[in-house]
């Protein structure tokens, strides 16, 4: 099905721009893995956006418009990764490199590419950018309970410090998935941005979490446990 769609696009392109195939543009063939392969992927819009803006403002920005798919080698890729390398994150970098890879390999199955330069390509600077997060001290996290105690959101802190929880996993949990008796808390579900309650945001979400002590006392009166 996906050939003879991309027979399509190539017949429906030659007629009305007057190109063939082998003259796409890395750039073209990259929004097209985008629009028919990539975008229809995901499961969680959260996934979506970030993956959109890095593939915008980084993949598309830093690629040579002009350049057909047959002229690309490792050095106009591995430009691309050190673009983004200087003003991102090592996650963000590392996700761009896939982008590429995956685009070579859909450029090679159309027949526009005869190798994957992406392979090739390396993350240079992976040991000088430095995550700079820092954890809470247990000062801070009493302050933190202390300011949040008989709110809204206090049982959401409870969560989310505990488990290590997305606060959109921590709100799609329901009494159902808290197993007092074994003290685990099953994660499944997690509430999105439109509101609704769907699967995680990765398949890895989907665990099941030891209940530290702490938290089991708060919850058992919520529940209705002595």
């Amino acid at each position: 099905l996906r050939e003879l769609e991309q027979e399509k696009e190539r017949v429906r392109k030659e007629f009305i721009t007057g190109t063939t195939r082998e003259e796409t543009t890395f750039y073209e063939i990259a929004k097209e893995w985008w629009t028919s392969i990539k975008n229809p992927s995901f499961r969680t819009d959260g996934t979506r956006h970030n993956h959109k803006t890095i593939f915008e403002h980084w993949l598309l920005q830093y690629i040579d418009r002009r350049k057909l798919c047959s002229a690309i080698r490792r050095a106009d890729l591995q430009n691309v990764i050190d673009a983004c390398s200087e003003k991102n994150c090592v996650p963000r970098v590392q996700i761009l490199r896939r982008m590429l890879n995956e685009i070579c390999i859909y450029a090679q199955e159309c027949g526009l590419m005869s190798a994957n330069y992406a392979f090739f390509t390396t993350i240079n600077k992976v040991d000088e950018v430095k995550d700079h997060r820092a954890t809470l001290t247990p000062e801070q996290v009493s302050i933190i309970f202390e300011k949040a105690k008989g709110s809204s959101i206090e049982m959401l802190i409870y969560l989310m410090y505990y488990l290590g929880l997305r606060i959109g996993e921590a709100q799609g949990l329901v009494w159902d998935d808290i197993d007092f008796d074994n003290n685990i808390v099953h994660v499944r579900h997690s509430l999105k941005r439109n509101g609704h309650i769907e699967g995680t945001k990765t398949l890895c979400g989907v665990r099941d979490i030891h209940m530290p002590k702490p938290l089991r006392d708060y919850l058992r009166p919520l529940r209705g446990f002595p």
